[in-house]
């Protein structure tokens, strides 16, 4: 699975980690919609496809229907309301739910807005990639699954009166037909819909909704609606992309590039380009890649850093010597293995960069390898060319008449020689550790050379205050910070202990913190002493019997907590110092907000 759509999510989701404290091709991030004009009254999840639980605050309903303050809107033989969608405000809003405004907020009190919603799940039925998106077709709203409001598969509801966070009703489908006329790799779709919606709750327990005994029902006829198909452009063009993720005309191969108008294949008219020292790092993910800057910065702007990245895309990849060719599948970023990428102007401060390059031709020949890890002396030529890279399909298109660099003889020698002479614990130089090393029971040594007791200070979280609190759903970052007794250091400065968590953590999960890392863990403590020496966990337990994700209320019980001060090496892994200092936490529990 490819993890680096781009490469500065990467680096700064790092600086944000230390500046807290601690704290991709295709990368499962857990994405988590945070806008709040998504309803969350028994909306279905876009993750999951599963139905989230009713909100408790919507009212019970009467035998009576709400009616808007001044003129009522046209029912048909049904005795539904009849209603239409402003068609400038329909849109995906994300992957696979779209949402519009009803016209003039028709539906209830007028001076609130009511919405639509369509959610196309057919990938929970998926049994291929090609079956992700969403299909072109005619869709039966009240047969099958598509009469459950938790495993429809097209889903069409009404929210009467939303405020942004809560509905006044909910309406689900009965009835009707969802026509989806036309997908396109971004699944914006085009289609037709005639519904008959009756009002519902949803049931927390199972997520099924209910017909409300009595409820209104409101209906749309023959809507046609689009939420931004993208039409390809191809007039006169045999190369290049089409403006919608596709290509035109059977493109160009071998020493020929697409001309900057599209209509002819040319020559290829690269400038060269060197490298300073190649270097080999680790992400969030501990997978390894190389990295290194075009010499002087010739590209675009002298005055900042261009970046060129090789990175492995594939589960389970095993570096081994021999010659890797970057044409064929490697040319494309969707389904390259080992994959070059060059970033020019990187603007580390504003999180920018300008174009991006990548491989169309040449080799990496791997001279030797140190068995079991990424590290290896070689040289490589290769060809790089300006691409733009879907953001949803992954696929690397050339830009038509973009610029391209040879590289004609880059070389390097990532491998580490173990500094471990009489040593039987602590660093070795090279990430790993001497010897057999001393468990999670006993230290290192300052002179690496025994095993010996943990001798640490003991300390007390204090209670956190709200404002101590740094909470960013869409993004799952949970940082609490506390202060601590005793004064570890300075008198006049004051010592910050913060725990955080990142990335999906679950509810009732167990975390052994022994053998974790400040690079990946999700979850952290880290103590900074005066500013100047940092603690990060060594040892311990975190259980959680409550989290909440939009919240980040939770509680969780500690077990023999204890932190080891540290090094941070330039990856942001943590490295324990061998005869450093230590704490032990006393705390048994912790909870946010803090228990009365």
């Amino acid at each position: 699975m490819k993890k680096f759509l781009i490469f500065l999510v990467l680096v700064f989701s790092f600086l944000f980690l230390v500046s807290c404290g601690s704290n991709d091709k295709k990368n499962n991030h857990d994405e988590e919609i945070s806008d709040e004009d998504l309803p969350d009254t028994g909306t279905a999840d876009t993750e999951t496809g599963d139905a989230d639980s009713v909100d408790t605050e919507i009212p019970d309903t009467d035998d009576s229907d709400t009616a808007p303050e001044s003129g009522e809107p046209e029912k048909n033989a049904e005795g539904c309301y009849i209603f239409t969608i402003d068609d400038s405000t329909f849109s995906k809003y994300y992957r696979d739910t779209y949402l519009g405004h009803v016209k003039d907020n028709i539906l209830g009190d007028k001076n609130m807005t009511d919405k639509l919603e369509i959610d196309i799940f057919q990938s929970r039925n998926a049994t291929s990639p090609d079956e992700i998106t969403s299909h072109p077709g005619t869709y039966d709203l009240g047969k099958g699954d598509n009469k459950s409001y938790l495993n429809c598969t097209e889903c069409v509801k009404v929210f009467q009166d939303h405020d942004g966070k809560h509905a006044n009703k909910l309406f689900f489908q009965e009835s009707g037909t969802l026509v989806i006329e036309a997908v396109d790799k971004e699944n914006e779709i085009k289609g037709n819909l005639t519904a008959k919606l009756v009002e519902v709750t949803v049931d927390p327990e199972t997520g099924e909704a209910n017909k409300v005994t009595g409820g209104g029902c409101v209906a749309i006829e023959n809507w046609a609606f689009n939420s931004g198909v993208c039409v390809p452009d191809c007039d006169g063009k045999v190369c290049g992309g089409d403006g919608c993720g596709g290509k035109c005309g059977e493109g160009c191969s071998g020493d020929l590039t697409c001309s900057k108008d599209q209509k002819s294949c040319v020559p290829f008219e690269c400038e060269k380009i060197t490298f300073d020292e190649v270097e080999m790092h680790a992400n969030q993910f501990d997978d390894y890649y190389y990295q290194a800057s075009v010499s002087d910065n010739i590209i675009g702007s002298t005055e900042l850093p261009d970046i060129m990245t090789l990175h492995f895309e594939q589960d389970g990849y095993v570096l081994k010597k021999g010659t890797i060719d970057l044409g064929g599948e490697n040319a494309q970023y969707l389904t390259c293995v080992e994959c070059i990428r060059l970033f020019e102007d990187m603007d580390f401060e504003n999180n920018e960069y300008g174009r991006t390059f990548f491989q169309q031709s040449g080799e990496l020949v791997f001279e030797e390898v140190k068995e079991g890890t990424f590290e290896s002396k070689g040289h490589g030529s290769f060809r790089l060319v300006e691409v733009e890279i879907d953001d949803y399909t992954y696929e690397s298109t050339p830009v038509p008449g973009g610029a391209c660099y040879e590289v004609e003889n880059l070389t390097w020698d990532t491998i580490c020689v173990p500094q471990c002479d009489g040593k039987i614990c602590g660093p070795d130089g090279c990430g790993g550790e001497c010897g057999e090393g001393c468990g999670e029971e006993k230290a290192c040594s300052p002179d690496q050379k025994s095993c010996v007791d943990w001798d640490c200070d003991e300390i007390t979280m204090t209670e956190l205050a709200d404002n101590d609190a740094q909470i960013y759903p869409g993004d799952r970052i949970y940082s609490y910070t506390y202060s601590i007794t005793p004064d570890l250091g300075s008198a006049d400065k004051v010592e910050t202990l913060r725990f955080a968590m990142y990335g999906n953590i679950q509810t009732m999960r167990k975390y052994k913190l022994y053998g974790t890392n400040l690079r990946s863990s999700d979850v952290v403590f880290t103590l900074y002493e005066d500013g100047e020496r940092m603690y990060f966990q060594q040892s311990g337990i975190v259980e959680f019997s409550v989290f909440d994700l939009d919240t980040g209320y939770f509680e969780a019980a500690l077990t023999s907590v204890r932190l080891a001060e540290i090094d941070v090496d330039e990856d942001f892994g943590s490295i324990i110092v061998p005869g450093g200092k230590c704490v032990e936490i006393t705390n048994t529990s912790l909870a946010y907000p803090a228990s009365e």
